[in-house]
C-alpha cells in the first residue's frame, strides 16, 4: 500500500494530488502498523526524511504533510519497546539537522519537532487517524516524561546561544528565520497541556477549558527551577523587542513561564524563590518604552498575579516588591493615557484598553489581599493611577483629554451606536474605583474639587452666554459626564439581589473627617443645593466631602431644570442628565435610609443627612421623586433618559421605608 501511494507522489507533478497521496500514506501507516516491523518503519521514516531534504522544490503544505507522517511513525513507536531504535534514530537524525550549518536543514529539523509536538498534542487529529483515546493518552504521557524533555532542552540550548548576541541587527534573514522557528517551538512546549486525570475527564465530557497553565511533572523540576532558564528567556526577550513577530513569541513564552505551578514546586519556599527570580528578570526588561508592548506586558503581569496570588507576591523581598509595584504603577498610568486616546479616536485599535483593563484586574486582585502587604504600600500607587485616570478624562487645563474627543456631527452618530460609557467601561471604572478607595483621603477630595469647579462653571452660564459656542459646552458636558461616572463608582456599589451598603472606606473617611466637618453646615448645603437663589449654596468649606458630592449632583440637576424653564434647551445635555439620574439611582440604593445595624460607626454627618427619621432624608426622597416626574414630563423624546428615570423611581420605592416616605 505504501509503495503504491508513493508512486502516485512521484508520478504526479500536481501539488494537491501529492498532498492527498501523502495523506493516504499517513492513514495507511496507522492502519498497517500492527503488521509493520521496526526495520520497515525505520526505512520509511528515513526515506521520507531524505526525500524532503533533497526535494527543496516541494510545495510547503506537501512538505509539512510528509513531515507530519514522520511524526505519526515516531508516535506509533512510543509505547512499543521493539521500536525504540526507530525512535532513537529519529532523535539522532533530527539532532543532526538542528546542529547543521545549513539554514534549510535547521528549519527542516524544526519542522520535524513542531510536527511531533503537534501530533502528541492534537486530540481530534489523532482520533480521526484511528488512534483510540486511551492509546493517545498513553503515548502523550510517555512523550512528556521522555522525549519532550530532550526536545525542550535542545531548544533552550539553541536559544541560549542566540541570547548571548549583543545585537540582532547583525544576523541575516536566514538566521532570524531559524531563531523564529526555535522560539515557535519554545512557545508550543510552554503552552503544553501536561497530562492530568482532571483535565482528561474534562476533555472526555466536552467541558470548556480555561487558559493553559504550565504544570509540568516532577521530572521537569531541575529544568524549570534552574535560574539560567529564566535568564535565557529574559535576555532573549530584551533582544527581540523591536522585532514584532519575535517579540510576540517571546511574550507568549514569558506569559507561560509566569504561570508555572503544580507538583514541580516541592515546597512553598521553592515557589517563592521562582517568583522572586521571575520578578527580578521581568523588572530588568521593563526599562524600555512602556507602551510599545502594552498587551504583552499586561498578559505577563495578569498571569503572574492570577497564578501565584497576592499572598505569595507579598512575601517577595521588600526591594523587589517595591520595584514591582512601581513598574505596575508606571504601566497603568502609561496605558491609561494611551487608552484615553483610543477612546477619543472612534474605530481605533483597543489594544491599550485591553492592556489597561488587564492591569486593573491585577491591581484589584492585589488590593483584595492588602492586609498581607506592608501597611499603606498601595496608597501612593493607587493615588497616582486614580489621578492619572481622572486627568485623562478631563479637558485641559486640569486634564489631558485630547482635542480629538470634541465630537463632530459624524461622531455623534457613531456615539449613538456605541454602548453607554457606564456599561462599556464598567469593569474599568470598577477597577479605578477600587484604587480610589485605597487612597480615599486623596481621591475623594480631588474628585470633589474638580466637580465643584465644573458645576460652578456650568452654573455661570445662567447669567452669560457660552464663550466659544457649542464647542466649549460640549467639552464641559464631557467633563461632567465622566465626573458623574467616576464619582458614582467611587462612592457606591451596585448589585442585584443583595443588600447594598455604603463602602467601608467611605464610611471611615467620613468618620475621620468629622473633626473638621460642621454637621449643621453640611445639612444646610445639602438642603439648599437645589436652591439656585441661595448665595452660599456652593460653599463647601467644612462640609462633609461625601455629602458635598451628592449636593453638587443635586445642584447640577437644579441647573438643568432652570435652563429648560428659561427655554435654553441647548445648554443642558441629555447624556449628562442620564448620567446624573444614573448616579442618583446608584447612590440612593446604598445611602438613602441605610440600615444602621449594618454599620458599627456611621459618621454624624452621614447619619444626619441620610437616616430614615431625619428631615434631610425625607427631603431627599421627595426631591428624587420630583426629579423623575420632571424628566417624564420634559424629556419625552429621549427614550433612554425616560427609562433611566423610571429605574431611579424603582430604586427609590424598592425600600419599604423610602416607599412610605414617597407616598406622604
Amino acid at each position: 500500500m505504501c509503495v503504491v501511494v508513493w508512486l502516485c507522489v512521484e508520478a504526479s507533478g500536481v501539488a494537491y494530488v501529492q498532498f492527498q497521496a501523502v495523506s493516504a500514506l499517513k492513514r495507511a501507516v496507522v492502519r498497517e502498523w500492527p503488521q509493520t516491523s521496526p526495520q520497515d518503519a525505520d526505512s520509511l521514516r528515513l526515506f521520507l526524511t531524505n526525500y524532503v531534504l533533497h526535494k527543496p522544490t516541494l510545495v510547503k503544505y506537501v512538505t509539512e504533510q510528509i513531515v507530519q507522517t514522520v511524526a505519526v511513525i515516531v508516535k506509533c513507536c512510543t509505547v512499543d519497546r521493539n521500536f525504540d531504535a526507530v525512535r532513537q534514530a529519529f532523535i539522532h537524525s533530527t539532532d543532526t539537522l538542528l546542529k547543521s550549518q545549513d539554514h534549510k536543514q535547521r528549519l527542516l529539523g524544526c519542522s520535524h519537532l513542531r510536527a511531533l509536538l503537534d501530533e502528541y498534542l492534537s486530540f481530534n487529529r489523532s482520533s480521526a487517524m484511528g488512534f483510540s483515546w486511551d492509546r493517545h493518552c498513553i503515548c502523550k504521557k510517555s512523550f512528556e516524561e521522555g522525549d519532550m524533555l530532550w526536545l525542550f532542552l535542545l531548544v533552550v540550548q539553541t536559544l541560549q546561544q542566540y541570547s548571548s548576541i549583543e545585537d540582532l541587527s547583525h544576523l541575516s534573514k536566514e538566521d532570524l528565520d531559524v531563531l523564529e522557528a526555535f522560539m515557535s517551538l519554545a512557545t508550543m512546549a510552554l503552552n503544553w497541556n501536561f497530562s492530568s486525570r482532571y483535565r482528561t475527564h474534562r476533555v472526555i465530557l466536552g467541558l470548556p477549558e480555561g487558559p493553559v497553565i504550565l504544570k509540568p511533572n516532577e521530572k521537569w523540576r531541575s529544568t524549570f527551577l534552574n535560574r539560567e532558564l529564566l535568564n535565557v528567556f529574559f535576555k532573549l526577550h530584551y533582544l527581540v523587542l523591536e522585532q514584532d513577530t519575535l517579540s510576540h513569541l517571546s511574550f507568549q513564552c514569558l506569559t507561560q513561564l509566569a504561570s508555572l505551578s503544580g507538583a514541580i514546586f516541592s515546597s512553598r519556599d521553592a515557589s517563592l524563590q521562582y517568583l522572586t527570580d521571575f520578578l527580578e528578570g521581568f523588572l530588568n526588561t521593563t526599562r524600555c518604552d512602556l507602551t510599545a508592548n502594552a498587551l504583552g506586558l499586561a498578559n505577563v503581569i495578569s498571569q503572574l498575579v492570577s497564578v501565584f496570588g497576592s499572598a505569595m507576591i507579598a512575601q517577595v523581598p521588600a526591594a523587589v516588591l517595591s520595584a514591582f509595584l512601581d513598574v505596575l504603577t508606571k504601566l497603568a498610568c502609561a496605558f491609561a493615557e494611551a487608552a484615553a486616546v483610543d477612546e477619543d479616536v472612534r474605530g481605533a485599535d483597543t489594544l491599550y484598553q485591553e492592556a489597561f483593563d488587564q492591569l486593573l484586574t491585577a491591581w484589584t486582585t492585589l488590593l483584595l489581599d492588602s492586609p498581607s502587604f506592608p501597611k499603606d504600600c498601595f496608597a501612593h500607587p493607587a493615588n497616582r493611577i486614580f489621578t492619572c485616570y481622572l486627568q485623562c478624562h478631563m479637558a485641559p487645563p486640569d486634564g489631558t483629554r485630547s482635542a480629538l474627543s470634541q465630537p463632530t456631527d459624524h461622531n455623534e452618530e457613531v456615539h449613538e451606536l456605541d454602548d453607554d460609557d457606564r456599561i462599556a467601561f464598567a469593569d474599568q471604572l470598577s477597577g479605578v474605583a477600587a484604587l480610589g478607595r485605597a487612597c480615599i483621603h486623596q481621591s475623594l477630595p480631588l474628585v470633589l474639587s474638580v466637580f465643584h469647579m465644573r458645576v460652578s462653571k456650568f452654573g455661570s452660564l445662567l447669567t452669560q452666554e457660552v464663550p466659544n459656542g457649542l464647542k466649549d459646552l460640549t467639552v464641559l458636558h464631557e467633563d461632567l459626564h465622566w465626573l458623574l461616572l467616576i464619582s458614582g463608582f467611587l462612592l457606591c456599589d451596585d448589585g442585584v439581589g443583595e443588600t447594598l451598603v455604603i463602602p467601608p472606606e467611605v464610611v471611615s473617611f467620613s468618620t475621620a473627617q468629622s473633626v473638621q466637618t460642621d454637621v449643621q453646615k453640611t445639612i444646610t448645603f445639602l438642603a439648599t443645593a437645589n436652591d439656585l437663589d441661595a448665595s452660599s449654596s456652593l460653599d463647601i468649606d467644612r462640609v462633609d466631602s461625601v455629602i458635598a458630592i451628592v449636593g453638587l449632583v443635586l445642584r447640577l440637576v437644579a441647573l438643568e431644570r432652570r435652563f429648560i424653564e428659561l427655554n435654553r434647551r441647548e445648554v443642558p445635555s441629555p447624556q449628562v442628565s442620564r448620567s446624573s439620574v444614573w448616579f442618583l439611582r446608584r447612590w440612593c440604593r446604598s445611602y438613602l435610609f441605610p440600615d444602621q445595624s449594618l454599620y458599627s460607626d456611621l459618621s454624624s454627618s452621614l447619619s444626619a443627612a441620610f437616616l430614615r427619621d431625619t428631615e434631610a432624608g425625607r427631603f431627599l426622597v421627595m426631591l428624587l421623586v420630583d426629579k423623575v416626574a420632571f424628566n417624564l414630563g420634559v424629556w419625552t423624546s429621549e427614550e433612554a433618559l425616560i427609562l433611566d428615570s423610571i429605574d431611579l423611581l424603582l430604586a427609590v420605592v424598592e425600600s419599604s421605608s423610602r416607599y412610605a416616605c414617597s407616598m406622604l
